[in-house]
């Protein structure tokens, strides 16, 4: 059963980073294998404890959201536009391109944490990104991804460090 979920929980994030794609990204079809890892070691951004989440669908192409340990918690919720917090950063690297947010160029970054439930090893986590490629001009966008962690990533999700 845990392995069904987790093969169904990756075709779900498949699908929805399928249809999600849209900007500055290659015509290329996205594939159905989603690679995701969170950090288990001592890691910070702006000298505060982080954990950073990678999502996408290989090696070559994917995402990074990073925020702050203290934020790990359910209905957590954050928007960057244009840069104008901290609390988060996320960049991308895709088709051969890296795509970062900006305060110089219309770029938002916005994750929430919609459940989480350590206990058990659930957590759904939502994504979307407006990133630029600070070379080209170009923008990569994924709208409304909904990141399901497996229970090793849950538990570097909210280790204490």
């Amino acid at each position: 059963y845990i392995f069904r979920r987790s093969i169904l929980n990756k075709v779900v994030i498949s699908l929805a980073l399928a249809t999600s794609l849209l900007g500055g990204c290659s015509d290329q079809p996205v594939t159905a294998n989603i690679v995701q890892s969170v950090t288990d070691f001592d890691y910070t951004m702006n000298s505060k404890q982080a954990v950073s989440i990678s999502f996408g669908e290989s090696k070559d192409n994917f995402c990074s959201a990073t925020i702050y340990r203290s934020s790990v918690q359910a209905g957590y919720s954050v928007t960057s536009k244009q840069k104008s917090t901290k609390d988060i950063s996320m960049d991308c690297n895709w088709g051969g391109k890296y795509y970062v947010q900006s305060s110089k160029h219309p770029t938002s970054a916005v994750l929430n944490i919609i459940d989480l439930d350590s206990e058990s090893g659930s957590v759904q986590i939502g994504v979307s990104v407006h990133l630029v490629n600070p070379s080209s001009d170009s923008y990569f966008t994924l709208k409304n991804i909904i990141l399901n962690l497996n229970k090793e990533q849950v538990s570097n999700l909210v280790k204490k460090i």
